[in-house]
């Protein structure tokens, strides 16, 4: 700080003594807690170029339109210093060093160039009094029961705190190092980042308006009855706790890389915008998590308590999702799973929307599905209760595939013919050549699927039953009908289809499906004509494990 040398000296013993420096418009008052005489220095002039250094007490000032510079230097010897603001005050350095300031009046200082609040210090802004700061630093204490803006630089360093139960708006960079006490209100437009050490707790209201970014690489605590909003962007990749109210706005996106966690009865996080979570969010009992934006998980959520979801959640191929507590996919909600999704056996799950299965959905306890539920690509839905019911649509399993097409011999010859080398059969797959009738060299192979054979020698047993009696078929490798057993069940209302397969169709538990006399089994299939067996149980809900 450009302080003018040889002119501060050190502070010497004494009894405890108070100093009131009052700024006027055109004066300096010092009064003394003890006897001695107030000192009042006439020609201070409130010039962005004047500064103050509350220690020994130092001002100085450049004269309007003149080179000639105004220094006052005061050793008083006094434990703390009251200023009190008589009028608006502009000065382009601000320090405080070795003694308690507090500032009053109803006034606002200005500091154009930079903030000092240094050792053996403290700086109080009483409920009045507003203070701009351009760029500043804090290694001690401030308390502000004021107002303080931040329009550019600012630093928390190591071991210093920040008590603000006012108004604290950061419009430029905002560094901690050490620690937030908010009891009133953090706003901010600009950049805050709470570094590795740093330590942010909020019993009042934080805001990251649109534009603004907060980066927590320390600890955030958000406690019971107060709120934290986001409209900007927010990244955590330390440790998030929260009791009270987190809202990530319409406009907000929220990143999580690290650890996320709520706790307690009035506990709630809000996601109206967009989130990422690529660490650990756990939703803990009696909490609600409320999304009716879009949620990203690349990593590990865990609800113990209350989740409800109106807008779009996807889990990704790395994600897992654990629900011990309430899950709930409303009408207009979406839920896409390519990962690892798991209802456990203290879960429930209620979807009245859509899920979209392209993973694993793991099924242990009460799953109300009162909405669709499609099964594409290689999702699979398995578990102790693997019988969901409500409409679950399955991908179909497509017929044997054509012949293809003959084409020239390379030695010449134009005529081939197709023979059946293997038949296919119900468990079997078989297997047509394409053969030149002028050398026998084989042209093609083309396997006969058993898919075929299955579905007629069912079609078939259906046909052929004894009235009223229940037709039984085994498969380890199949897991939907063709139109053409559809079609049989139909002919006759009174036959009973059971039907024993493998969950995942070669692989998995055993299940069994049971096809009731008199079902309009015509309204089961696609419209590729197909009906997979978990779409039939579930709408005939009439699926069981073998055992």
């Amino acid at each position: 700080m450009p302080l003018v040398g040889g002119m501060l000296k050190p502070m010497t013993a004494h009894a405890a003594v108070s100093a009131t420096i009052t700024i006027n418009q055109n004066n300096v008052t010092i009064d003394f807690s003890d006897n001695r005489t107030p000192i009042t220095i006439n020609d201070f002039r409130n010039d962005p170029q004047g500064e103050l250094y509350l220690s020994n007490i130092y001002f100085q000032y450049v004269e309007s339109n003149s080179d000639i510079s105004h220094s006052h230097t005061i050793n008083p010897g006094v434990d703390s210093i009251i200023l009190k603001l008589g009028s608006n005050v502009v000065v382009s350095q601000f320090s405080v060093s070795q003694v308690p300031v507090t500032i009053d009046g109803n006034y606002t200082l200005s500091v154009a160039d930079y903030m000092f609040v240094l050792a053996d210090s403290s700086l109080t802004l009483n409920n009045k009094v507003t203070l701009n700061v351009q760029h500043g630093q804090n290694i001690t204490t401030i308390n502000n029961q004021g107002t303080i803006n931040i329009n550019g630089n600012f630093n928390n360093f190591s071991n210093a705190t920040i008590n603000n139960s006012g108004t604290l708006t950061s419009n430029g960079t905002f560094n901690n190092d050490s620690t937030i006490n908010n009891s009133g209100t953090i706003t901010n437009n600009g950049t805050i980042t709470n570094n590795n050490d740093g330590k942010i707790t909020n019993n009042g209201t934080m805001m990251n308006n649109n534009g603004g970014d907060i980066t927590n690489d320390g600890t955030l605590t958000n406690y019971n009855g107060y709120t934290v909003t986001n409209s900007g962007t927010m990244t955590n990749n330390g440790t998030v706790t929260n009791s009270g109210k987190m809202i990530n706005d319409t406009d907000g996106t929220f990143t999580n890389n690290g650890t996320m966690s709520s706790s307690g009865n009035s506990s709630t996080f809000t996601n109206g915008g967009t989130m990422t979570n690529s660490g650990s969010m756990m939703n803990g009992p009696a909490s609600n998590v409320t999304n009716n934006g879009t949620i990203e998980n690349n990593k590990n959520i865990t609800n113990y308590g209350t989740m409800t979801n109106s807008g779009d959640m996807t889990n990704s191929s790395n994600g897992t999702i654990i629900n011990d507590g309430k899950m709930t996919n409303e009408s207009n909600g979406t839920v896409t799973n390519n990962g690892n999704m798991n209802n456990s056996d203290i879960g429930t799950v209620t979807n009245d929307g859509t899920v979209i299965n392209a993973g694993t959905l793991t099924n242990n306890n009460t799953f109300n599905n009162n909405g669709t539920i499609n099964v594409t690509g290689n999702g699979k839905i398995s578990g102790s209760k693997p019988s969901i019911g409500g409409k679950i649509i399955y991908p179909p399993q497509p017929p044997a595939p054509a012949p293809a097409p003959a084409s020239s011999c390379p030695n010449g010859h134009a005529s081939y013919t197709w023979q059946t080398v293997t038949e296919p059969d119900v468990h079997n797959d078989g297997e047509e050549i394409c053969v030149c009738e002028g050398c026998g060299q084989v042209l093609y192979r083309v396997t006969l699927s058993a898919y075929g054979p299955f579905q007629k020698v069912t079609a078939e047993k259906i046909r052929n039953a004894a009235p009223g009696t229940t037709v039984e078929i085994t498969t380890s490798r199949w897991y939907s009908f063709h139109r053409s057993v559809m079609e049989a069940l139909a002919a006759r209302p009174d036959v009973t289809l059971v039907i024993s397969f493998l969950s995942e169709g070669y692989k998995g538990d055993r299940l069994i499906l049971t096809i009731p006399a008199g079902t309009d089994t015509i309204a089961l299939l696609n419209e590729e004509g197909y009906a997979g067996f978990f779409y039939i149980s579930g709408m005939l809900g009439t699926l069981r494990p073998a055992n």
